[in-house]
């Protein structure tokens, strides 16, 4: 008879036996698990190897401006380092210091952050005004510009 399904095949949609897939579902099939593998394998291996190098984080202050915190903050001039200034319409004035953010006012050691500006702040102590400059080898000399004649 045309169009007449035995018992056990109504209900199944038409597809290949098990065990006997078309040959592009196979190979989709393989290439999606054989990406899948390798992708997994080499996350794997580049874990692995990253944790053998023990890569020096390079955005870290160097080891010498590291501080353990607040409490162990240098209070010597000589090694205290201006690392940034932060000045934002709105907000109060801070300088990261020897890896310690300061606002203004507040204490670095013994002395006060009384000035910031862009370049530079000013400490107040017991030994008196101490400057820190954010590049303190470089001096900027301004020079008159020169008029060139128009041709």
């Amino acid at each position: 008879m045309v169009g007449h399904m035995s018992a056990p095949e109504l209900g199944k949609p038409n597809s290949p036996p098990r065990g006997q897939r078309t040959s592009g579902a196979a190979l989709r099939f393989l290439e999606s698990r054989l990406f899948w593998i390798t992708l997994l394998g080499s996350l794997a291996a580049s874990a692995h190897v990253l944790a053998e190098d023990n890569l020096p984080d390079p955005t870290r202050p160097p080891a010498g401006l590291q501080t353990a915190g607040a409490a162990s903050a240098p209070a010597v001039a000589d090694t205290l380092v201006l690392q940034s200034v932060l000045m934002n319409a709105g907000r109060a004035p801070a300088a990261v210091i020897s890896g310690q953010l300061v606002m203004l006012g507040g204490l670095v050691g013994e002395q006060r952050l009384a000035t910031v500006t862009e370049r530079s702040v000013q400490l107040k102590g017991p030994q008196g005004t101490t400057t820190l400059r954010l590049t303190p080898d470089v001096n900027k000399q301004v020079r008159a510009a020169r008029m060139e004649p128009t041709k």
